[in-house]
């Protein structure tokens, strides 16, 4: 039976709404090893689950055929996807290993992957779905004559992160393309939304918090009882967006800093080296995670200043403030705003503003609960399809 749901400021939704859901750059496969923690992701969950569309269709982005046919053979099994009468998922496939660079290409390709998402559909008994992609490519590009809507979600500045630096201009024309088509936007930021320009409907829907993982109490025995006080940690990928002027001028004010993620090149161990109280932990699993972040003093944020940085929502300020405790951040845009604890700093000051977060101590309970119920993942995915399924 679907569930009914209320009205938000976009307008009441259709009750029997179809939705494509379409990924970027990772699999179902990768959403599953990492624990959906991701905003794709917990938005996938939140619409098999949610009783607000009546069929749902997953797609992978382009894969190799030859790279997949190796994988089978080697015995490399896919991880099993939640298959009904209401949801599939759809795995395209290419000859190609990559996206080529070249533009003329590009459409080509997308134009496509949009055909058999259209494809897909009718053959899953959709009527007029809208389609909600994460990948500019395809947004910019695609066919999408088989869909009454089409909404892009904006989850970092593609055109302006490093691991993509290859195709910089490439992000910058379907930006472009994005707006001359009057696609629907969300992001994960204001800037993200500015830099599109879009002229079709928009809106910003940042990070959240999943309440099961982060709104428990802290653990009872210490998992960090290992490392000298007070403690600073920081989550998520260890790469050249950490600033290592901002760490030095921190770690005097603490006895270890924890940088907790993978290592996305080797910033984190020229800092382990070069600062005796940094230490590299290896990713964990969500339990463990938060278990971590809520023995720790204070919660770090040493971003540097960059076009990728000042347009990202950062998923670990929300679990810092969910596990209550004191942030200090970059002063970057898109923190500003979370919660009036962080305490925002230049890279220069951090040191200083360190000692701030030290001295400010963690949330009060009920402040804790009440950031957590504020900023639920169910709150963010209900925005984004909002927006994806209004008629506006």
């Amino acid at each position: 039976m679907v569930k009914n749901h209320p009205a938000t400021d976009q307008g009441p939704a259709p009750a029997a709404s179809d939705l494509v859901i379409a990924l970027s750059f990772e699999t179902w496969d990768d959403i599953v090893r990492r624990e959906h923690v991701r905003p794709p992701d917990r938005l996938i969950r939140h619409a098999l689950s949610s009783g607000r569309l009546r069929r749902v269709l997953v797609a992978n982005p382009w894969r190799s055929l030859p790279r997949a046919a190796g994988r089978r053979t080697l015995g490399r099994r896919s991880a099993p996807f939640p298959t009904n009468d209401t949801a599939r998922l759809v795995r395209p496939m290419r000859l190609r290993r990559s996206d080529p660079p070249r533009l003329d290409s590009l459409r080509v390709s997308y134009r496509a992957y949009g055909r058999r998402l259209t494809r897909e559909a009718l053959r899953a008994g959709m009527q007029a779905p809208a389609l909600l992609t994460y990948n500019p490519l395809h947004a910019a590009f695609g066919d999408h004559g088989g869909f009454r809507s089409v909404t892009y979600v904006g989850r970092d500045d593609w055109s302006a992160h490093h691991g993509h630096s290859a195709f910089a201009e490439v992000y910058q024309a379907a930006y472009d393309s994005i707006s001359d088509r009057g696609l629907r936007v969300a992001a994960v930021s204001q800037q993200i939304i500015d830099r599109i320009s879009p002229r079709g409907p928009s809106r910003v829907v940042p990070n959240g918090v999943d309440p099961q993982v982060w709104g428990g109490p802290p653990p009872a025995q210490d998992p960090l009882e290992a490392f000298l006080r007070p403690i600073g940690v920081y989550t998520g990928t260890v790469d050249e967006r950490l600033s290592a002027t901002a760490l030095a001028n921190a770690a005097p004010h603490f006895g270890s800093i924890l940088l907790v993620g993978p290592e996305g090149d080797d910033t984190g161990r020229r800092l382990a080296t070069t600062l005796s109280n940094v230490h590299m932990l290896p990713s964990m699993d969500q339990t463990r995670l938060a278990a971590t972040v809520m023995a720790a003093d204070v919660c770090l944020v040493p971003h540097v200043v960059s076009a990728l940085t000042e347009a990202m929502s950062p998923l670990k300020v929300y679990e810092y403030l969910a596990a209550g405790r004191p942030v200090v951040a970059t002063d970057l845009p898109p923190i500003r705003h979370i919660h009036p604890s962080i305490v925002l700093s230049s890279v220069e000051q951090f040191g200083q503003n360190s000692a701030h977060a030290l001295a400010r101590g963690p949330l009060d309970e009920d402040e804790r609960q009440r950031f957590i119920d504020e900023n639920s993942w169910a709150q963010r995915c209900d925005a984004l399809l909002d927006l994806a399924l209004s008629h506006d």
